[in-house]
C-alpha cells in the first residue's frame, strides 16, 4: 500500500517522515524506509518505491575563448556528445543538478552543477571554481518539468584552450564526450538541443561590434529589392589602385 503524500507533521505520513529533520530523500516518501546514506538518485526502497532526483534542474556552461587576431574576436567551447540523446551532435557542456547526497546533504547549487559537468565532460581537464559562474540565461525544458540554467565563466585565451585540447586527447576516452570543439561562428541548427542553439546565438550576437549590429538592424528594414540596389551601388565603387612603387 502506498501511503498518501503530505507535508511534515501530517498524520497521514509515516512517523519517520512526519518528524524528520534529515535532508529530503533520507527516507522513502511512500513507506518511510530509510535509504542508505550513500544512495544515489533515483532511490528505490526494498518495497519497490522509487524517488527521483528532487532537483529537476540542469546546469549548462558557456566558456568564451578570446581568439588571436587584430580585432577582439571570440569563440565558444562546445562538446561532441558521445551518448544519447543527440549522440554525435554538438552541445554545450552541461547536465542535471545533483540532489542531496552523503557528501553534500543539501545538494549542489546550479553554479556547482555547471563547473562539475564542465569538468566531467572535459574528462577532468577543465577545473573552474563555481564562484566564477554568472547567470547567462534561464529556460524551461521542452517537457516543462525542469529548468535549464546557463552560466557563463570568464574568458579564456586560445593558448589555454590549445593546452586543454592537448590534455583531453592524452586522456582515456570518455563515454560522455567524443571531442571538444571550438565554435567560431554560429550556423542554423548547429547544436542538437534548441536551448543550446539559442544560448550560442545569443552569445555570438552579444559579442558583435556595435557597427555590425547597427548595419544588420538597418538591412533588416530594407526589402530584398532595396538590398540588391544597395549592393549594386556599393559594387559600383572601384577600389583605388595601389600606387606604383618608384623604380
Amino acid at each position: 500500500m502506498i501511503t498518501p503524500m503530505g507535508k511534515p507533521g501530517d498524520a497521514a505520513l509515516p512517523e519517520a517522515i512526519r518528524n524528520y529533520t534529515a535532508p529530503f530523500g533520507t527516507y522513502c516518501t511512500h513507506c518511510g524506509e530509510r535509504h542508505p546514506d550513500d544512495a544515489d538518485w533515483p532511490r528505490t526502497c526494498s518495497h519497490g518505491h522509487t524517488m527521483w532526483n528532487p532537483v529537476p534542474s540542469v546546469g549548462v556552461a558557456l566558456v568564451p575563448i578570446r581568439l588571436s587576431g587584430p580585432r577582439d574576436t571570440y569563440g565558444l567551447l562546445a562538446v561532441k556528445r558521445g551518448i544519447e540523446p543527440m549522440k554525435g551532435r554538438l552541445a554545450l557542456p552541461g547536465g542535471y543538478q545533483d540532489g542531496p547526497r552523503k557528501i553534500k546533504p543539501r545538494g549542489e547549487s546550479w553554479q556547482e552543477t555547471v563547473v562539475r559537468e564542465l569538468k566531467e565532460e572535459s574528462n577532468g581537464t577543465i577545473d573552474i571554481p563555481a564562484g566564477e559562474v554568472r547567470e547567462f540565461m534561464t529556460r524551461t525544458g521542452d517537457d516543462g518539468r525542469h529548468t535549464m540554467n546557463f552560466g557563463i565563466v570568464k574568458e579564456r585565451s586560445a593558448e589555454w584552450l590549445q593546452d586543454i585540447f592537448t590534455k583531453f586527447k592524452a586522456t582515456e576516452p570518455t563515454e560522455e564526450t567524443e571531442d571538444l570543439i571550438l565554435i567560431q561562428r554560429i550556423e542554423p541548427a548547429m547544436f542538437g538541443f534548441p536551448t543550446h542553439q539559442e544560448a550560442a546565438e545569443r552569445f555570438f550576437e552579444a559579442i558583435k561590434p556595435p557597427h555590425v549590429r547597427a548595419a544588420e538592424a538597418l538591412l533588416s528594414k530594407l526589402t530584398p529589392e532595396q538590398v540588391e540596389q544597395l549592393g549594386g551601388f556599393l559594387r559600383s565603387f572601384k577600389r583605388p589602385e595601389a600606387p606604383t612603387p618608384p623604380k
